[in-house]
């Protein structure tokens, strides 16, 4: 799971989602907010060592929100003079370059990303801006597919408004049940 959304009800399902075992890692403000960070030697590493939780866990959650009510990401920003908007933007854009590099490591799962600035950065971080719609899995929860080089790549998506605390369980009980099924046959 991909947070880019501050909406209160996808915080809920975060934190639910993580009361739960969900495997939860909050970027950092620099992470956030420093341009080409998992380019760099240090993001790199970082990268690899998610990727490392990514395929050793279940279900993890990449989060771009603050683990306190203390605004560091913001203060980060406002030293930096960064504005709201850029701060905006350079967060989705450093989330969808961190799910690149994650794809690049060979993590191999179905993404879910919150957030439609969101999706947007992860989608002009792989060049892909097309995408085909399998099925809705929850109202306003899609799941898509989409090709990068040979590779076929599952991507669900909602904004940070719809669904219930217990939304990111219940889609991860329906997707082990899908690899269940498809194991059988």
């Amino acid at each position: 799971v991909a947070c880019g959304s501050v909406n209160p009800i996808t915080r809920a399902q975060l934190d639910y989602a993580e009361e739960q075992g969900f495997y939860r890692i909050r970027l950092t403000p620099k992470q956030k907010l420093e341009p080409g960070y998992f380019r760099t030697e240090e993001g790199m590493r970082a990268v690899r060592k998610l990727a490392g939780i990514c395929k050793e866990e279940a279900q993890c959650i990449v989060d771009t929100n603050e683990v306190s009510e203390v605004p560091e990401t913001l203060e980060y920003a406002n030293q930096m003079g960064i504005s709201m908007e850029e701060m905006r933007v350079r967060i989705v854009t450093a989330l969808g370059s961190l799910l690149r590099e994650l794809l690049n490591q060979g993590v191999e799962s179905t993404l879910m990303i919150t957030g439609g600035d969101a999706l947007l950065g992860f989608m002009n971080q792989v060049g892909v801006y097309e995408m085909t719609p399998v099925c809705e899995m929850a109202p306003g929860t899609v799941l898509s597919q989409f090709q990068i080089n040979q590779r076929i790549c599952m991507v669900i998506s909602k904004s940070g408004g719809f669904g219930s605390r217990e939304l990111l369980v219940e889609l991860a009980g329906q997707l082990e049940k899908k690899e269940e099924e498809m194991m059988v046959c």
